[in-house]
């Protein structure tokens, strides 16, 4: 009977409010599909809105399970009473979700950019503090409700980043315990963070901590918060552009569970990082900034390390590791720069990958005259995919000794991709775009007798590079097939049809590539 009764008061309201037009469809629809309607809106406000069409929507939205708040959706996010208005409106409909006996709400997504803000005076409570205090509110909430789910993050603009010093402060000291959070991304815009000292997490599987400065005591806290104590499950840990203060000279994290590691930009006190993880299978270090690094990882799949720090110590050999991403010097003052000793260490490491991908700084100058890449990388029979990319500024004519230098130690190849980049060429002349050395590249010794395919990205047109490019397409007796793009930056009008610049293959030509401009591709006739 209770069933007819609800069936027939649904029939009722859809006539009811079509009786001026056309029968309202949708709310004749099964709370089931209407709630997963809403929770395909972008925004929550959009959902909460949809109270106001009538009593039949009034209240599903607090039964979505996944909440996403964006200031960047709100078109009138311009005044600081605006940004008061939004921290109100989640303020609110979390207290209305948390009220409700369904189940708490498995995701939440806050985004509070203020950078298009313009606040009239600095005693605006524009201020950070205020918005520190309501991201600790929402965090809180999250563990406290059962949240499976949360990713916060603030962006400020840079006058407001110091003009209340000592009140910026975020405390997570008081992080209530959770058993049911298993993704937490906090973002937080250069608070001052203080980490947990006593809370447990036990179903935390991926945790993200990016732009922030820790407190005092913070490494320490930080070893915590990853170990195995606080986090058994973590498998998934991203730390960038974290600051710490003054404290111990040495941090040591050992994470029995964790699989991935991105660590970017983190300025610490430390003169030794140690990691201690045994199961790690990712690891990727961008700005190490420690003297030095010790790594214990038997189990490495995916390594990727640039700018590395002064010493780097590996407790083995990495037998595992698959694909590789280092970064080369191609020259130094002397025979004994050192610059290059970290990264060659590693690559003598991990001579069973497969995929390697380097980043060749060609750093040749009036003071730096010296190959310090030729005779010291070791042989890599396993490597079939490489990818070079080329960061070069005012020496045009010397790439092609360090890629050379990599290509003889490959010998193996089935795929190669050479990527050039150059970074200050305001002065470049037509002058430059020839070499004076034709026959330099002949002594290279480049066999590449398994190549497939072949990719060239970005020349400037210079007669090295076409020179290096005949080189490797010599060599590589079975390929199948190649593409060539040139720079059209620094490609000059007056040049003659870069058609011509092309090199000559049998058994194909040469076509241009549709929707791009001075790219071009060739493949083997069947």
């Amino acid at each position: 009977m209770g069933v007819r009764s609800r069936a027939k008061r649904r029939r009722t309201a859809a006539t009811s409010a079509g009786a001026g037009g056309a029968a309202d469809l949708i709310s004749a629809l099964v709370d089931d599909i209407l709630v997963r309607i809403l929770e395909l809106l972008p925004e929550a406000r959009d959902a909460v809105r949809t109270g106001a069409l009538s009593r039949r929507w009034r209240g599903l939205w607090t039964r979505i399970p996944a909440l996403r708040f964006s200031s960047d959706s709100w078109p009138e996010f311009r005044a600081p009473s605006d940004a008061r208005r939004y921290v109100a409106m989640v303020d609110d409909a979390l207290a209305h979700r948390a009220a409700q006996t369904e189940p708490a709400a498995e995701r939440l997504a806050m985004s509070l950019d203020m950078t298009p803000v313009r606040a009239r005076r600095r005693s605006d409570p524009l201020a950070p503090l205020f918005f520190f205090l309501a991201a600790q509110r929402w965090i809180r909430h999250a563990a406290r409700h059962g949240t499976r789910s949360l990713a916060l993050e603030l962006r400020f603009p840079r006058r407001f980043s110091r003009h209340e010093p000592g009140k910026h402060e975020l405390s997570l000291d008081s992080l209530p315990t959770s058993t049911k959070l298993e993704t937490l991304r906090l973002a937080l815009g250069g608070a001052v963070v203080q980490l947990p000292a006593t809370a447990v997490l036990k179903s935390l599987t991926e945790l993200s901590l990016e732009r922030m400065e820790i407190s005092e005591d913070g490494g320490r806290l930080l070893a915590r918060l990853v170990s195995s104590a606080c986090c058994p499950r973590l498998q998934k840990l991203r730390l960038h552009n974290l600051r710490f203060g003054i404290e111990t000279k040495e941090l040591v994290l050992e994470a029995g569970e964790l699989l991935e590691l991105s660590w970017k930009d983190v300025r610490g006190p430390w003169r030794t990082l140690e990691l201690s993880t045994p199961n790690l299978r990712l690891l990727r270090m961008e700005y190490c900034w420690v003297e030095t690094l010790r790594i214990s990882a038997p189990r490495l799949e995916n390594l990727v390390f640039l700018d590395q720090p002064d010493r780097i110590h590996i407790d083995s050999e990495l037998p595992c590791v698959g694909s590789l991403k280092v970064e080369l010097h191609s020259h130094g003052s002397d025979h004994d720069d050192d610059t290059n000793d970290d990264n060659i260490h590693l690559l003598q490491c991990c001579t069973k990958a497969r995929c390697l991908e380097v980043s060749l700084c060609v750093s040749k100058d009036q003071y730096k005259v010296v190959d310090i890449v030729k005779g010291r990388i070791p042989h890599l029979p396993h490597v079939t995919s490489l990818k070079v990319h080329v960061d070069y500024s005012w020496e045009l004519h010397s790439f092609g000794d360090g890629v050379a230098s990599l290509l003889r130690e490959c010998s193996n190849l089935r795929y190669l991709c050479l990527q050039l980049r150059f970074t200050e060429l305001e002065h470049f002349s037509e002058l430059e775009s020839f070499c004076n050395r034709p026959g330099h590249l002949k002594s290279h010794g480049i066999s590449l007798p398994h190549l497939q395919e072949l990719k060239f990205k970005k020349l400037a047109g210079i007669n090295c590079e076409l020179w290096f490019v005949q080189s490797v397409l010599s060599s590589a007796t079975e390929l199948q097939q190649a593409a060539i793009s040139f720079n059209k930056r620094y490609w000059p009008k007056n040049r003659r049809d870069i058609v011509d610049l092309l090199p000559v293959l049998d058994c194909g030509k040469w076509t241009t590539c549709r929707g791009t401009y001075l790219s071009y591709k060739w493949r083997r006739r069947m």
